[in-house]
């Protein structure tokens, strides 16, 4: 009995694997938007808890160039999720994850701007360590964190838009990947 056989005896499916569940065919949307949604909201929440300049630049709305990219990848994966199922949703939800964990950590890590130079906020700090300002060597080690989760941020926006647009590509030309053969 080869291996394609057993699997097809086991599961009880011709081609010898169970079918994708509903969750993962379906064209439903919602819970993407509503996680994409929420986690903007929480980013900019989050600013509240630093004041200083980069919170008064967030209120004129000059802050929100910053998501931007978020917007852009989440149009673009949202609607590729309602197309596809498998491997290229796997592939989508994974990056839109990297990317609201990249803006998470960007929002709660990043050091806000004062007058004065030995007043740090930082909204991780001041959010659940409840320490108002923080040294400059803790303000420089946050911004280095912060620093690095903005280069993810970036990444996994492109990642996003990379996947969307390979998986629109794929299912334009109607180019279907080979199956993998199955070892006797």
């Amino acid at each position: 009995m080869t291996r394609l056989e057993y699997s097809a005896a086991w599961t009880g499916y011709p081609h010898g694997h169970l079918p994708a569940p509903v969750a993962a065919r379906s064209g439903s949307t919602a819970v993407p938007i509503l996680a994409q949604v929420a986690v903007a909201v929480v980013a900019i929440a989050v600013r509240f808890a630093a004041p200083g300049w980069l919170l008064l630049l967030l209120l004129m709305g000059v802050g929100l160039i910053g998501l931007a990219p978020f917007v852009v990848a989440t149009a673009f994966g949202v609607t590729m999720l309602r197309r596809t199922a498998g491997r290229w949703r796997a592939a989508l939800m994974t990056t839109l994850a990297a990317l609201d964990l990249a803006l998470l950590t960007f929002a709660f890590t990043l050091p806000d701007i004062t007058d004065d130079a030995g007043t740090n906020f930082v909204p991780v700090a001041r959010l659940f360590l409840h320490q108002g300002a923080v040294s400059e060597q803790t303000a420089t080690t946050y911004g280095a964190i912060a620093n690095w989760a903005a280069l993810c941020y970036v990444i996994a926006a492109a990642g996003v838009v990379a996947v969307a647009v390979a998986r629109w590509l794929s299912a334009r030309s109607g180019h279907r990947y080979p199956a993998r053969k199955v070892s006797h």
